[in-house]
């Protein structure tokens, strides 16, 4: 599932957004899921910038649980860090085996067709 600006932005008045870097410090529960970016879907994320958000390049895969957050902090380019930032993450459950029905109407042809 993509991460969209829409859920997680930041800004800095000196910096432009897509150059602001977010530092994942903290994911609980540890073992729920992970971030990681569409270009490397095997490597878990440590850190990633605001342009990946904007771009939907940052996904969410997750492994056991429903509810999970993580701490991150949002570091400019000169440096300076941010108070740490709360993320949550709902994940509701899909069937993705849910039953199909069809319909057999018959086929009605006209003399000659042969569709």
């Amino acid at each position: 599932t993509a991460i969209t600006p829409s859920a997680l932005s930041v800004a800095d008045a000196e910096t432009p957004s897509g150059d602001l870097v977010l530092e994942i410090t903290r994911f609980l529960p540890p073992e729920g899921g992970f971030l990681f970016h569409a270009d490397h879907p095997e490597a878990p994320l440590r850190a990633f910038r605001q342009a990946d958000i904007n771009n939907l390049r940052i996904l969410f895969r997750a492994v056991k649980v429903q509810t999970m957050e993580m701490e991150l902090v949002a570091t400019d380019l000169e440096g300076s860090r941010s108070l740490p930032i709360l993320f949550k993450f709902y994940v509701e459950p899909v069937n993705t085996l849910a039953p199909v029905i069809t319909v057999n109407r018959g086929l009605f042809l006209l003399e000659g067709q042969s569709r």
